[in-house]
């Protein structure tokens, strides 16, 4: 297993959370999500329904919080400036509700500085409210559970995102009406 995996951080951009403060309209009974990123959140070797985004999907579903929405536009190796680069998300992403993205995973394994990570992670963060989930320290986890591991040992399994998933519902928990 890689060190880079395990500094693997995301974080929930809710444009869901921006409207309903600063409108006076009362936000929609169904919800949309859009999933960013790269094979973390594809799940890169995991089935389908194992992907942390279909898994937080479904248990939010389950909480009765109405998401009837959901899309994963994802692709394996992008990093922060390529995230940064796609501006032209940015008028999608308002379309959702909640969105959310892995960052840094892939700029640590293409030899980027830390302080590139910092410098354009803090550009993405200032773009828009941010509720942010460090798994880090689940993700080191897999150093000894390997079960945390896909197979092929590069990627985190469906087991992972299960743990993953159940940190992020927490923040959906302790919003009202999961608005």
């Amino acid at each position: 297993m890689t060190d880079y995996f395990m500094t693997g951080i995301i974080f929930l951009l809710s444009a869901g959370i921006l409207w309903g403060q600063n409108q006076l309209v009362p936000p929609p009974t169904t919800k949309s999500y859009l999933a960013l990123r790269d094979s973390y959140t594809i799940g890169e070797s995991v089935n389908d329904s194992m992907r942390w985004p279909n898994q937080l999907f479904r248990i939010l579903n389950s909480l009765k919080l109405q998401f009837k929405v959901h899309k994963i536009v994802a692709k394996t190796g992008w990093t922060t400036d390529e995230l940064l680069a796609g501006r032209d998300l940015s008028k999608a992403v308002m379309t959702y509700d909640y969105v959310s993205s892995m960052i840094g995973v892939n700029n640590q394994y293409r030899g980027r500085s830390i302080e590139n990570f910092r410098i354009e992670f803090i550009q993405l963060v200032e773009q828009r409210k941010i509720a942010f989930f460090d798994i880090t320290p689940i993700s080191r986890q897999t150093v000894t559970n390997p079960a945390l591991v896909a197979a092929h040992g590069l990627h985190p399994s469906g087991k992972i995102y299960t743990q993953w998933v159940e940190l992020i519902s927490s923040f959906f928990n302790s919003v009202p009406d999961g608005k």
